[in-house]
């Protein structure tokens, strides 16, 4: 049960790597600041290519079903 946080790693090739490594059921973003304004963590995640079935997981289910929570 191991959860990669990607929102503050701002490198491409890192996000992606840590992403292909443990897997987009397995990644959330910005678990740390959750309400902070990052535009330049989410464009870089809207660059690499990602599907939008993995960038919903990433971006909000994951933490949902991590934490048992709704943020819909």
């Amino acid at each position: 049960m191991f959860y990669a946080d990607t929102g503050r790693c701002g490198a491409p090739i890192g996000s992606k790597g840590g992403i292909e490594y443990v897997g987009a059921d397995h990644v959330v973003f910005a678990s740390d600041s959750p309400f902070a304004d990052s535009p330049e963590a989410v464009g870089m995640m809207d660059n690499l290519g990602l599907d939008e079935g993995d960038k919903e997981k990433i971006f909000r289910t994951n933490a949902e079903r991590l934490m048992k929570m709704s943020f819909a």
